[in-house]
């Protein structure tokens, strides 16, 4: 199974903890993924203009001018399909066992649709 994954978060930190864990998860279940990041939502928006291939996107709802919530309202107008986890900053800090649990309920959910 091939999962494209996008990552939408202004603090580069917090960026390479979510591909952590979206690694890690990947590998124990045999998937491969795809992912790519974006340090703010203007600049995920104009490369969302040229690659709408993503099946999970995971945003940051605060980020500087446009925050988490209008985009995710954005994405959702062109695109019904497409799995938005919204994320703030103490969702960080939920066990690798949790992360692990919402992204399989994400990727089920979607791939028995």
């Amino acid at each position: 199974m091939n999962i494209n994954i996008t990552l939408c978060d202004d603090e580069r930190s917090e960026t390479i903890y979510l591909a952590g864990l979206v690694r890690k998860w990947a590998a124990m279940r045999g998937v491969t993924v795809r992912l790519l990041d974006y340090e703010s939502a203007e600049s995920f928006l104009f490369a969302y203009e040229d690659n709408k291939e993503i099946d999970i996107l995971l945003l940051d709802i605060q980020m500087q001018n446009m925050d988490g919530v209008e985009l995710a309202h954005r994405v959702r107008k062109n695109n019904e399909v497409v799995q938005i986890i919204k994320i703030l900053n103490y969702f960080l800090f939920l066990s690798d066992k949790m992360w692990r649990f919402l992204l399989i309920m994400t990727v089920f959910k979607q791939k028995s649709a």
